[in-house]
C-alpha cells in the first residue's frame, strides 16, 4: 500500500512539474537567445578588423594577403577561434539572463534550460535559419564602407531585439499569459 501511495505522490509531483513548463517563455527566450548568439558572433569581428579589411580589399589568394598585410597565421587562427566560439558565448550569456529573469520573476528555472538546449540543438544541426536571415540583418551595415561601423551597427541590430525580448514588459506579460494588465 505504501508503494501505491508513493507512486501516486510521484505522479502528482510529476504532473505539477510538467504544469510549470511555460512554452511561451521557452519560445520567447529561444528567439532571444538566437539574437544574442548572432550578435556576439557579429561583435567578435570587431577584434579582427584588419583581417576582415584585408580579406575584403584583396584580390589575391590568402597566402599573399597574409604576406602583404603582415597578418600572422596566429592572428588568423585567433580570428577563426573567436568567430566560432563567440556565438556559444552569446548563447551562454542568454542562458544566464534567462535564468536570472526566471528566478527574479518566480518562473520555473527549467524553462531557461529548455530554451538553451533548443537553441543549441538548432544551431548544432544548422537549422537556426541564420543562413537565410543573415543578409537581412547584415544589410544596414553594408551601407557603410567603414568596417568598424558595419559590425557595430549589425551587432547592435541583432542585440537590441534580444534585449527587448528579455526585458520588455509586454513580452513578459505575454509569457505569464497576463496580456490585459498594465
Amino acid at each position: 500500500m505504501q508503494g501505491f501511495i508513493l507512486l501516486l505522490h510521484m505522479g502528482l509531483t510529476m504532473k505539477h512539474f510538467i504544469s510549470r513548463i511555460n512554452w511561451r517563455q521557452i519560445l520567447v527566450h529561444t528567439i532571444a537567445s538566437w539574437f544574442f548568439m548572432y550578435a556576439f558572433r557579429t561583435f567578435s569581428y570587431l577584434f579582427h578588423l584588419e583581417i576582415i579589411d584585408a580579406a575584403f580589399s584583396s584580390n589575391v589568394n590568402l597566402e599573399k594577403m597574409i604576406v602583404e598585410k603582415g597578418t600572422a597565421f596566429e592572428d588568423l587562427s585567433s580570428f577563426l577561434v573567436w568567430e566560432s566560439f563567440s556565438g556559444t558565448i552569446g548563447l551562454f550569456v542568454a542562458l544566464l539572463l534567462s535564468l536570472f529573469l526566471s528566478l527574479k520573476r518566480s518562473w520555473f528555472w527549467l524553462n531557461a534550460f529548455i530554451a538553451f538546449v533548443l537553441m543549441f540543438l538548432l544551431h548544432w544541426f544548422h537549422v537556426s535559419g541564420w543562413d537565410y536571415l543573415n543578409s537581412f540583418f547584415y544589410y544596414p551595415g553594408s551601407l557603410f564602407t567603414n568596417t568598424l561601423f558595419k559590425f557595430l551597427i549589425d551587432g547592435t541590430i541583432l542585440l537590441v531585439p534580444g534585449l527587448l525580448l528579455f526585458f520588455s514588459k509586454s513580452v513578459n506579460r505575454f509569457i505569464t499569459g497576463n496580456t490585459l494588465s498594465a
